[in-house]
């Protein structure tokens, strides 16, 4: 049996609510959950160290200053998984209440 829609736009406007809720629920979800600020700035510290790290000559002078940002570096790695593991249960949080939204959404409709 071959199924042909009558209404067009009606199909796509039935078709389109459930993928502009995803996009919502996406941005949502990035937003409540994304990379806090202060993590963003540590990733960028990091690369500016790892580059002026490349940069060096081996030069005996230099080998100070190469020192010093590599420590630099493991630092701010260090700092970055604290966050990362403060921010766990957070994104795990933020999973389950989307998870719980999207449900009660197909439920609703």
């Amino acid at each position: 049996m071959l199924v042909i829609p009558q209404d067009i736009p009606l199909l796509g406007l039935v078709m389109m609510i459930p993928a502009i809720f995803e996009i919502l629920r996406i941005i949502i979800g990035f937003l409540i959950a994304g990379p806090s600020g202060k993590l963003q700035t540590l990733e960028k510290d990091k690369i500016a160290a790892m580059i002026e790290v490349r940069s060096i000559k081996s030069v005996q002078l230099e080998l100070v200053r190469q020192s010093k940002l590599e420590r630099r570096i493991i630092k701010i790695d260090k700092e970055i998984e604290q966050l990362t593991k403060q921010q766990a249960p957070k994104v795990e949080k933020t999973r389950k209440m989307l998870r719980y939204l999207r449900v009660s959404s197909y439920f609703t409709h």
